[in-house]
């Protein structure tokens, strides 16, 4: 079996011979959503979709492209429109556009999104999906568990699930960390203003993160994990998937 795991990089024959293996989808639901000075925008993708990558190498399954679009909180004051840090990040009353933030879509849509996802893996032999990332997005997934698995026969859980600290708080220690071990290269702390920063929402990442703690959390996060997604492995329904066809037209003498 081929050791690709990105849905985007999958052959016909590499994608049913992972799905018949373990047919559990990951996706990474992320956004395009400031995450400090020190910070890139897609952290809520990029996170994820490495964890994922990690875990499809060693439990099976297939990671899907990153969603940068997903549901915050919204409000509207003289007139213009704010969203999710443009209000947390400043104080009452004064919310102010952090340039750059271009995720941003109703919670009904973004519910509609997550049900066309869920139908097209169902169709394709899917029997699970694990969606974590921005946690709005989160969040919104996992309460709709109850009812999409009702309605598409699919088990659906997020990393919250596994109790663990995985994307805890906001460019803060945590996803600080994180980027620096998962993703090296890309958190530039010496970016970030003396006092408050806007975003940065929880513990200082300042002289506190590291590349050492966040491989720390990583590997906690990843083993904890992975143990309940090898249980789950064995649960699943194997969907038998093969690439028979019949009838199949010559398109080359249209």
């Amino acid at each position: 079996m081929t050791d690709k795991v990105l849905y985007q990089e999958l052959l016909p024959h590499e994608l049913i011979e992972r799905v018949n293996d373990c047919p559990i989808a990951y996706l990474p639901l992320g956004t395009l959503e400031w995450h400090g000075f020190h910070l890139p925008y897609g952290v809520d993708m990029l996170l994820p979709l490495e964890a994922f990558k990690r875990m499809a190498s060693r439990v099976g399954g297939v990671v899907l492209p990153p969603l940068f679009l997903g549901p915050d909180n919204e409000m509207e004051h003289d007139g213009k429109k704010y969203f999710g840090m443009d209000v947390w990040s400043f104080e009452e009353g004064h919310p102010q556009q952090l340039i750059g933030s271009a995720y941003h879509i109703p919670e009904a849509f973004y519910i509609q999104l997550l049900e066309h996802i869920l139908q097209n893996l169902k169709h394709n032999g899917f029997a699970a999906v694990i969606g974590h990332g921005h946690g709005p997005s989160s969040e919104i997934f996992y309460k709709q568990k109850e009812r999409f698995e009702k309605e598409y026969g699919l088990f659906i859980t997020n990393l919250y699930e596994s109790g663990k600290d995985f994307l805890v708080d906001h460019a803060a220690v945590n996803e600080t960390s994180l980027m620096m071990s998962l993703v090296p290269g890309f958190a530039n702390l010496s970016r970030m203003p003396e006092g408050a920063s806007p975003a940065v929402w929880g513990s200082d990442p300042r002289g506190a993160a590291s590349a050492e703690e966040g491989a720390r959390i990583a590997a906690e996060n990843e083993e904890a994990i992975i143990d309940l997604l090898l249980k789950l492995k064995e649960t699943l329904p194997k969907p038998g998937l093969t690439l028979e066809f019949h009838h199949v037209k010559d398109l080359t003498k249209e």
